[in-house]
């Protein structure tokens, strides 16, 4: 897979069209099996997560507490696997009004990475889903989406990422649609209203159970499973129209290092803050990682979206060209201040402590589980 300076996203994988013809008739196939919209099982509108493990688990605990201090109180689960979450650690999210959920308890055993997104989607309680990574910190008010019109009028909301889909890829005949140069989805965030799209939620499943042997060498992970398989089903969807920013340190050498991903909302306001390069479980106590954004003009002829390494050897995220940059505590505040709080008190909790030993021993001795 290659990431061009120029947004495109070239993959080597090769499909003939007797593999093209296979895959179009599988999920076919497969949509004839699904059954209707459970119209009484799922209520009202949440938040769900995916965590587990120490990385995920403190970048969770940061989001989420972030939420909750700025004043959201809509309903959070969030899903683990198997011995992913101690019992203390269960009982520390307990105290968020976080109701943690083992995809044990609903058969899923076997399934790992990328296909655990839309399967807690899936399976939460809510009808209406704020979906978030672990790493993504909402600097909006969660329940004004919501209430946004095009969430209202589509029942589906994707973000864009940096880059878009090639001609060539076979993922376009796969799903029977002419080449659109859209951006592909980033999600770290996605809205929908599963009584909507209920048949495109399980189609995205299907695509991400074949993941591995065929459609995540085509697309990135889960990410444009879902927008791939809206537009097989033909089901609407409305992708965020203001392109993504990055957000990050400018160095002693005049380099800018972007570590997270800045999305905006349908008015173009500052929204989400993806902070995927550099997750909170490796951020020191007190760093400030979140000092400038950089972005394309509005004008700008020259766009070049690339990745760099820092003289640590982290990967980062810059926009080369026609750019400018806006300090970020300047214009959003302290935002970042508020979660190294967040950070610092799960750290110094024995809880915590006790977690990590409980992690290594879980995935290094322990793999099918252990008494927590």
């Amino acid at each position: 897979m290659i990431f061009h300076p120029s947004g495109l996203r070239q993959v080597t994988f090769e499909s003939n069209e007797k593999e093209i013809q296979f895959l179009r008739t599988q999920w076919k196939l497969y949509m004839t099996n699904v059954p209707d919209y459970p119209k009484f099982k799922y209520r009202g509108k949440g938040i769900v997560y995916t965590a587990g493990g120490i990385t995920y688990t403190i970048c969770a605990w940061v989001s989420i507490s972030s939420l909750r201090s700025q004043g959201c109180f809509l309903p959070i689960e969030l899903w683990y696997m198997g011995n992913e979450l101690s019992t203390e650690m269960i009982y520390l999210f307990k105290s968020l009004d976080v109701e943690c959920k083992n995809f044990h308890d609903y058969g899923v055993f076997e399934a790992k990475g990328f296909i655990l997104k839309p399967l807690a989607i899936l399976y939460s309680n809510f009808e209406e889903v704020l979906f978030l990574d672990a790493d993504n910190i909402c600097y909006g008010s969660p329940d004004t989406l919501f209430e946004d019109k095009k969430y209202k009028e589509f029942g589906t909301i994707f973000w864009p990422d940096y880059w878009y889909t090639g001609e060539d890829n076979p993922i376009w005949k796969i799903v029977n649609s002419p080449y659109d140069q859209i951006h592909e989805q980033e999600s770290g965030q996605i809205l929908i209203n599963k009584a909507k799209c209920w048949n495109a939620l399980n189609l995205c499943i299907h695509f991400n159970k074949l993941g591995d042997e065929y459609y995540y060498k085509m697309i990135l992970g889960d990410k444009d499973t879902f927008k791939f398989a809206w537009i097989a089903l033909e089901t609407e969807f409305y992708m965020v129209e203001y392109y993504p920013d990055s957000c990050g340190i400018v160095s002693e050498d005049g380099n800018f290092y972007g570590n997270t991903i800045v999305q905006y909302n349908s008015e173009g306001e500052l929204f989400f803050l993806h902070k995927n390069l550099l997750k909170w479980d490796i951020t020191l106590d007190y760093e400030i990682t979140w000092q400038q954004i950089k972005s394309f003009k509005h004008d700008a002829e020259i766009q070049q979206t690339i990745f760099v390494k820092n003289n640590t050897g982290l990967i980062s995220l810059d926009l080369v060209g026609d750019v400018e940059l806006i300090d970020f505590r300047e214009n959003y505040g302290t935002i970042e201040d508020n979660c190294n709080v967040h950070l610092r008190n799960l750290r110094n909790l024995p809880e915590f402590y006790r977690f990590v030993q409980y992690s290594h021993f879980a995935t290094r001795r322990y793999l099918n589980g252990i008494k927590s």
